[in-house]
């Protein structure tokens, strides 16, 4: 009698411990996230407090410095049951990103390969490049900003929004979307007092079966397609196109959240400094996200 009372004892405490056990020390503080977003893409993710706030910033990002994609976040606390924290299947990689960056008009030559003047009434049209206008040092054009990277010919402003991750069935989706707003411009030495427009530009793009997603500790390198476009950077200096639908090559540095130093990027109109699929990159061409934020997850 006394051993099955000291027996019952035991198997009580055991059960009194398992109902009372705090949650694990990795998910105190873990919140769990669903994406929705308006390229018709959703998933959820389990992140820690840094993460959820750089997913914040990010989503703020998109509102901010619009570019053609929007995203909403809804928290779920976790559910604890006996110990155990109840966890979603988080994405095996993902990028998300929104804000905007400053790109200095003589990388904008660069990307061009200007050599004459400029062809009246251009604004979105062909794959093809037309030469036309160098960027020289010349006077601020009206509509660039001042910009200590170029200081003799200023920067355009370029809002981005990215989304691009796997679903659960490992298909890659998403989108990566970038607008020039308007009135934005850069010199032309053809004619310092006619200097080029360069905004409105946008562009869409989403993956496809050849795209690619690959993510090396912080940094990820994307290729999507071109589903729409329009205006005279993207158009002609960068020479993208719907059909055949061009590739673009994209590279993201996510230095952490929060941080003091800002999140990295290449991106049109700038040349690529990446190719996903032998997952080659180098830094040198990547430019600062001036305002948002970018996430890179790894699995």
């Amino acid at each position: 009698m006394r051993r099955a009372t000291i027996a019952l004892a035991v198997a009580a405490a055991v059960i009194l411990t398992g109902l009372f056990q705090r949650p694990p020390a990795a998910a105190l503080g873990m919140t769990q996230v669903t994406l929705n977003c308006t390229d018709g893409t959703s998933f959820t993710i389990v992140v820690d407090a840094d993460t959820l706030t750089g997913l914040v910033a990010s989503v703020q990002g998109m509102v901010d410095y619009p570019a053609g994609l929007n995203c909403t976040l809804i928290q779920v606390p976790l559910l604890t049951l006996f110990g155990h924290v109840a966890l979603a299947t988080n994405p095996n990689k993902m990028v998300v990103a929104g804000g905007r960056w400053l790109v200095t008009c003589t990388e904008v030559a660069k990307t061009g390969g200007f050599t004459t003047s400029v062809p009246p009434g251009t604004v979105a049209s062909g794959a093809n490049r037309p030469t036309f206008a160098m960027l020289l040092p010349a006077p601020l054009a009206s509509g660039s900003t001042p910009c200590d990277e170029d200081l003799a010919n200023g920067c355009i402003w370029v809002n981005i929004g990215a989304n691009v991750h796997l679903n659960g069935q490992g298909v890659l989706e998403g989108s990566i979307n970038e607008t020039i707003p308007e009135n934005q411009s850069c010199p032309n030495i053809a004619d310092v007092n006619g200097p080029i427009p360069l905004g409105p530009s946008h562009f869409d793009s989403k993956p496809m079966p050849a795209s690619c997603l690959f993510v090396s500790g912080s940094t990820a390198l994307t290729t999507t397609y071109v589903t729409h476009v329009f205006g005279f950077t993207f158009t002609v200096i960068s020479g993208l196109s719907e059909s055949p639908a061009s590739a673009v090559h994209s590279q993201f540095v996510d230095v952490g959240n929060p941080s003091s130093v800002r999140d990295q990027l290449n991106a049109p109109p700038v040349p690529p400094n990446s190719n996903c699929d032998s997952h080659a990159s180098i830094t040198d061409g990547n430019f600062t996200l001036q305002n948002g934020n970018i996430n890179v997850y790894g699995g």
